[in-house]
């Protein structure tokens, strides 16, 4: 394999395996190689063997195919299609057109499906394993799938338990569903099958085209009518006449709305609370400037909680643990280390257990997994904040038995 591809330049290096980009010598076209690098250990080689095998069936013309596999010497490597694409985060930050969204997240489905067809589940969804060339997306990166009905999942950015019973598809569509929401209006509540998932995608289109009529018709009735003032926008929603939904899509969240500081306050409070991924960026993206940057810290929360992490860095993330005082916000914030790999100070998870002892210990239980997953030493015992007899933890705390 050394005589065939030459070294271009290295794309990334993980806890387990080497990226690199190569050049075909014969000609020139370019190619992606992944060494793995602890060969002997057997769950990585498990692992990477799996993916060797996902990419040689070809099971999608956008998944990358296998070009070459080669073992020597103690090194095991492969060599695959190169993809030219963005990660989808930076897709993301070019502010596609809702439409461009949903459209995205129809293809992604149809290759999620062919997968589940060859028997595997995909795992681990994150924006980095998606690259986007011309509005198609590519899966990348199988090294954490696991076969159909396993019961315990070996490689993935983020801690997953183990079960009893075996991992299905609707398990696998439960770890799709945050970057659905982060992409397209969805409920919060995960569907069991793509082809359920379709339809309410398919309905959700519907929704907003009908919306939009009946606001049409909403609108001329009361030009006939003579209808007196309308109510100012925080009246209405308060009055459940509007939602926040509909306040974006009326376009009444203008600039002069977000002048009040009293609105910028309230709303992006209601808007944090709603937890919902779709609303935050629809909310975040009628903000003007001026308004973001008198207000940094709570538009920072909103646009988190929208999965913006664009501005995300560990130094703003500190300065919002050391000012926060609402249990929701702190479980926010550990969600976003999470999905971030930021490791807080014993000082900053105290604080943070504090405000969720009584409101959510369960995400304390875990951020302090996540943090024992990544060999993290600063870690705070979480006895003192959580009730080891809660039966709604003890699979969790079985886990941070056997692991302290």
């Amino acid at each position: 394999m050394s005589d065939r591809f030459e070294f271009s330049k290295t794309l990334c290096v993980t806890r387990h395996s080497q990226v690199d980009e190569v050049v075909d010598c014969k000609t020139g076209v370019l190619y992606v190689r992944k060494t793995l690098l602890d060969p002997k250990d057997p769950i990585l080689r498990r692992q990477f063997m799996l993916e060797i095998e996902i990419l040689a069936s070809a099971f999608s013309p956008y998944a990358p195919h296998l070009v070459d596999v080669n073992e020597s010497f103690g090194s095991l490597c492969l060599v695959e299609q190169h993809i030219p694409g963005i990660p989808l985060d930076q897709w993301l930050a070019s502010r596609p057109s809702k439409k461009r969204r949903l459209r995205l997240v129809f293809a992604l489905l149809d290759q999620i499906e062919s997968l589940h067809a060859l028997g595997f589940l995909y795992i681990d969804y994150k924006p980095a394993n998606i690259l986007v060339q011309d509005d198609q997306p590519h899966l990348i990166d199988f090294n954490a799938c696991v076969p159909l009905h396993a019961s315990t999942i070996y490689l993935s950015s983020v801690p997953i338990h183990p079960k009893q019973d075996a991992f299905e598809i609707a398990d696998d569509l439960r770890l799709l569903h945050p970057l659905l929401r982060r992409l397209v209006s969805i409920g919060k509540h995960p569907k069991s099958s793509i082809p359920s998932l379709r339809r309410a995608l398919r309905r959700s289109r519907l929704k907003v085209a009908a919306y939009i009529l009946s606001v049409f018709l909403a609108a001329f009735a009361g030009l006939a009518s003579g209808a007196p003032l309308e109510p100012t926008v925080l009246e209405a929603y308060k009055n459940k006449q509007e939602t926040l939904y509909s306040l974006v899509e009326k376009e009444k969240l203008d600039d002069a709305f977000w002048s009040d500081e009293k609105n910028v306050l309230f709303l992006v409070r209601e808007t944090i609370r709603a937890d919902d991924p779709g609303l935050s960026r629809a909310v975040f993206e009628t903000i003007p400037p001026a308004t973001k940057t008198r207000y940094e810290d709570e538009i920072l929360l909103l646009e988190w909680s929208g999965m913006l992490y664009e501005n995300l860095t560990t130094e703003k993330m500190e300065r919002l643990v050391d000012k926060t005082s609402h249990p929701r916000h702190a479980a926010l914030l550990l969600d976003i280390c999470i999905q971030n790999e930021i490791y807080l100070s014993i000082s900053r998870q105290q604080r943070m257990y504090a405000l969720l002892a009584e409101h959510d210990p369960q995400r304390i239980v875990e951020y302090a997994l996540f943090l024992k997953s990544r060999a993290i030493l600063e870690i705070e015992a979480i006895e003192p904040y959580v009730d080891f007899q809660d039966p709604a933890l003890r699979p969790l705390l079985e886990i941070w038995r056997t692991n302290t």
